[in-house]
């Protein structure tokens, strides 16, 4: 009876062995099957995000709206090398900046906020007056033709808000042809009286 009894306590004994052999070995095919898992969503995460950035780039979209200036790709389906300009886009609602040049030996007599005043030249000169502008910044540095190779200075203009009326309702768009002039000294009586007709017979000149 006492033997019996012995073997039952070392088969009970050997039974928990078991289990917990059991529990260890479960325990670490759960982990390993975790750890599997656990990969496994890390690679699907970074197949999401290229797949998402591809998808981003199937549509081109600007931050803003505005127009399309300086179209450089036409062809449907072509391949763009990364770093290339697609296009230039004008903001639809930014104030329109003239750039005017400016040749080297003059740009010692330019100053940020000094008037200024633009011809349109897209427009009527019979019909549309100067604009009063004013020199928004002057480039630091000189700026080369890129045919003619010939330097100059980049300054830009801003048409004052208070001419804006003198358009008469005509609409400026980006791109046109403006001849901008900033004073750099000052104009005397007689300048006043003889500067319309040296306009009109320049312009006179220019049709013929």
């Amino acid at each position: 009876m006492i033997s019996q009894v012995a073997q039952t306590k070392e088969a009970i004994s050997e039974k928990r062995v078991q289990i917990l052999q059991l529990d260890e070995e479960f325990l670490e095919k759960v982990l390993s099957d975790l750890q599997n898992i656990r990969s496994q969503i890390a690679e699907l995460e970074e197949q999401e995000v290229a797949a998402q950035d591809r998808l981003k780039r199937i549509d081109i979209r600007a931050p803003q709206s505005g127009y399309v200036h300086q179209l450089n790709v036409h062809t449907v389906g072509g391949v763009i090398a990364p770093g290339d300009t697609l296009m230039l886009v004008v903001p639809e609602d930014s104030d329109l900046v003239i750039e005017s040049r400016v040749q080297p030996v003059d740009v010692d007599q330019l100053q940020v906020g000094q008037d200024a005043y633009v011809r349109l030249a897209a427009f009527d000169q019979r019909t549309t007056p100067e604009l009063g502008a004013a020199v928004l910044n002057v480039s630091p540095d000189l700026t080369r033709d890129e045919v003619t190779g010939e330097p100059f200075y980049l300054a830009r203009l801003k048409i004052l808000e208070s001419e804006m009326p003198k358009l008469n309702g005509q609409t400026l768009v980006p791109g046109m042809p403006v001849e901008g002039f900033i004073q750099t000294g000052e104009r005397t009586v007689l300048s006043y009286f003889i500067k319309p007709m040296q306009d009109q017979i320049a312009h006179a000149l220019k049709e013929k």
